[in-house]
């Protein structure tokens, strides 16, 4: 053994770093999942983060606040809720997201091919 200690000694696990986040093990993997989350490595099954790297990505994490305002808007503050249009014509509220539309897209082909 050498006198440098274990080999796995600078990382923590996933259980670990959630602890010291105090967020929720599924909440580390839905970050990795949508590539927001700490860099992490996997020995096997196990997820592990390097700690140095935990440290790297909480500084890339921060924002400077604002003097004017005191802090800034979440995005959630900015966003303007999703109105339906609504058709003054025939009084009907219409759904324009692009899935209603691709639904009816697809329900029309298979109506053609009857």
């Amino acid at each position: 053994m050498s006198s440098f200690g274990p080999i796995l000694a600078e990382f923590l696990t996933l259980e670990a770093l959630a602890a010291e986040l105090r967020r929720n093990k599924r909440t580390l993997d839905r970050w990795d999942v949508l590539g927001i989350g700490p860099p992490r490595t996997r020995v096997g099954r196990r997820v592990l983060y390097r700690r140095a790297s935990v440290e790297r990505w909480l500084a890339r994490q921060e924002h400077p606040v604002s003097t004017s305002t005191g802090s800034q808007p979440s995005v959630r503050a900015i966003r303007e809720p999703k109105v339906p249009d609504f058709d003054n014509r025939t009084g009907v509220t219409r759904d324009t997201s692009r899935f209603s539309a691709a639904r009816t897209q697809r329900g029309r082909k298979q109506n053609d091919h009857r």
